[in-house]
């Protein structure tokens, strides 16, 4: 093998290699795909390769000629009254204050009066702390407050009227008393 000298002393043997080595490859590769190319059609024309099952006649549904179709009748719209939004009765919008300071009782007594279907807004602590369970009527009048009164027990002298037009979506409030444990509510 000859060597090239190259620097002080030091020796290293010459590449030996051609050009045509990268194109003796790509010559290589295109061989080898010719000769699968081929492959694939010789077992393609001789059904040798794996088929799809063929979908059976039985698998299609058939539908009667359209002579025997019935069409449904068109809807008959009857006029009815007109009710105003104000006559639709929803549900008694309920604050529940905790007055008590019993940990979680506005959040369990907010849960327990969804279930009896009222729209509870909100549930928190209130400000300062209450003897008595009372039901503060914020806006409309006390017979929708009577509702809620009947669910928990309440006496209705414990409902009174204290209407707060900051709260425009809130139609009572249940404040809860340290008495809270005399009337149905969850413990």
């Amino acid at each position: 093998m000859p060597f090239r000298r190259l620097g002080k002393g030091s020796m290293r043997p010459r590449s030996t290699k051609n050009r045509s080595d990268g194109r003796f490859s790509a010559i290589l590769i295109l061989l080898l795909l010719q000769t699968a190319m081929i492959a694939l059609i010789l077992l393609h024309q001789f059904d040798l390769l794996p088929q799809k099952p063929a979908i059976e006649p039985s698998a299609f549904v058939e539908y009667p000629p359209q002579e025997q179709l019935q069409t449904a009748p068109p809807p008959v719209i009857t006029p009815q009254e007109e009710t105003s939004p104000a006559e639709i009765p929803h549900p008694l919008r309920v604050e529940v204050l905790n007055g008590c300071r019993s940990a979680g009782l506005a959040g369990r007594t907010a849960d327990f009066l969804r279930r009896k279907g009222f729209d509870v807004r909100d549930f928190k602590n209130a400000e300062r702390n209450y003897q008595n369970t009372t039901i503060l009527v914020r806006q409309g009048d006390k017979e929708r407050a009577k509702e809620l009164a009947s669910v928990i027990s309440l006496p209705e002298e414990m409902i009174k009227i204290e209407v707060d037009t900051t709260l425009v979506d809130i139609d009572v409030t249940l404040v809860l008393g340290r008495d809270h444990n005399r009337y149905v509510l969850p413990k």
